[in-house]
């Protein structure tokens, strides 16, 4: 009989406790935080947006069948830490809320409730546009590279491999198409000289147009060099396919942040672009 009439108060209790001025205070603290990380992380890492799109496929009433143990370890880590800061948020930003209801007075304040808002619409902005954000943070990280990249091009343009080889700036590669190669495959993922991006494969499209593909923080991405200052449009692989262009942005000097879709050709009649 005791205990039953303790647990209400116990329970009126705890929530006082949970919705006390410095409760609330560490609500707010963290969750501020874990938006402010998340901005910085989204800004510093190339591997966010898959990590984002991951983690939503692994939501609850997602009818997907990815599992986390089917995820490499460098994205099972990345998606289960983007879940733990959204959990967390979540949970703080809920605590805020009832504390505009069922908290201390200083919290059911005007101020509170504008300052509830002001975060709330941050997070929203977040949500509905960090792809967006993410893009424009990879372009951003790009501009450091360019001019040891434009130091690369010219050195590519003006001695143009014929075969299978090895250069200082890019180590070993294989070219293809046999004969008169448009696409250097490298064999080691160099990260040339003064840049921050590693390279996967080169590809040389219409006159001295160069792509570089990235891989390891910024896979998906491609450099494209443009002398002529046109934009990007599609363009014809020594592997015989079409690299089609989905979206990409502008970097100066001739040169843009493009991500490409890669569209396999089966008829061999069709045409290509040569150089």
């Amino acid at each position: 009989m005791t205990s039953d009439n303790s647990t209400p108060g116990l329970i009126a209790r705890m929530v006082r406790v949970l919705l006390s001025r410095q409760a609330v205070r560490i609500y707010w603290i963290v969750n501020v935080a874990l938006l402010l990380g998340l901005i910085v992380w989204i800004c510093r890492d190339g591997k966010f947006s898959q990590a984002a799109r991951l983690t939503a496929q692994l939501t609850p009433w997602n009818e997907s069948n990815l599992q986390y143990g089917a995820l490499p370890s460098h994205l099972a880590t990345r998606v289960q830490i983007l879940h733990a800061m959204i959990t967390v948020g979540l949970v703080t930003a809920a605590g805020i809320m009832l504390s505009l209801f069922w908290g201390a007075s200083p919290n059911r304040s005007i101020r509170s409730w504008l300052a509830l808002m002001f975060a709330l619409a941050a997070w929203l902005t977040l949500y509905t546009s960090w792809s967006d954000f993410a893009w424009r943070a990879q372009a951003w990280r790009m501009q450091t590279s360019l001019p040891a990249m434009e130091k690369l091009a010219t050195t590519l343009l003006e001695n143009w491999p014929s075969q299978d080889g090895q250069l200082p700036e890019i180590g070993p590669f294989n070219a293809y198409p046999i004969g008169k190669p448009r696409t250097l495959m490298l064999l080691t993922k160099p990260k040339p000289s003064g840049t921050s991006v590693q390279i996967s494969t080169i590809e040389r499209g219409e006159g001295d147009d160069l792509f570089f593909q990235l891989t390891d923080n910024d896979e998906g991405a491609t450099l494209a060099r443009f002398p002529q200052g046109s934009e990007p449009q599609a363009f014809f692989s020594g592997l015989e396919g079409e690299y089609q262009p989905v979206r990409h942005r502008a970097l100066g000097q001739n040169w843009f942040l493009v991500q490409y879709i890669y569209v396999p050709i089966l008829d061999s009649t069709e045409p290509r672009h040569t150089f």
